[in-house]
């Protein structure tokens, strides 16, 4: 995996080469009877991330969630590439959840300083708007498809966060003045680029 160390697609890339997201996405929809839209399967880019998050360096001694983590590309991302203290993707979709905890199990053999960075990761299938993840220092959120309905849902739970955290959101922003927008810009993901807004948590 070294080969790999400067090339964040090609290393989730290889380790994803066997799982296909989209198709798990959509039998796990079916399965669970869900027609929402705002469950539709979008990939923000792992290179996107660590540029992102090389902007602000906030990392070390942090907890990061990502709500709404598929498959858990970008989960993996952040701990092969930053020194977060724990990294938890929330998913509800179980195909997606369960193919995120196959990966993460099969990965950590490959060796003892993989083992040791996915030993911070933790994958919980779960609804995000039920989930205590008010520890996270960090949160990004793919909210590209969440109607208003759903951002102001959204909101109110991001409430729990203290003061100082970070929450990214693809797409749009969130509907809260308490919550300050300290910089947004387009990155790459799977449905083409994205305006990706980097709020802090004011008050």
């Amino acid at each position: 995996m070294d080969s790999y160390a400067s090339e964040p697609n090609a290393l989730i890339e290889h380790l994803f080469q066997d799982i296909h997201p989209k198709t798990l996405s959509i039998d796990s929809r079916k399965k669970l009877g869900i027609a929402d839209t705002s469950y539709v399967y979008g990939e923000f880019s792992p290179e996107s991330i660590v540029e992102l998050m090389q902007e602000f360096k906030r990392d070390e001694h942090h907890v990061f969630y990502d709500l709404g983590s598929g498959v858990g590309k970008i989960v993996f991302t952040a701990a092969l590439f930053f020194t977060f203290d724990k990294i938890v993707g929330i998913e509800y979709l179980d195909l997606l959840h369960e193919a995120a905890t196959q990966v993460l199990n099969r990965t950590k053999s490959v060796s003892s300083d993989v083992n040791r960075a996915l030993n911070r990761v933790e994958f919980v299938n779960a609804d995000l708007l039920k989930y205590d993840f008010s520890e996270a220092d960090i949160v990004l959120v793919n909210a590209v498809c969440f109607p208003t309905s759903l951002m102001e849902k959204l909101v109110r739970k991001l409430d729990d966060l203290k003061p100082g955290s970070l929450v990214i959101t693809l797409a749009q922003a969130l509907p809260s003045k308490d919550f300050e927008v300290k910089f947004s810009k387009l990155y790459a993901a799977s449905w083409g680029k994205t305006m990706a807004f980097v709020q802090e948590r004011v008050s």
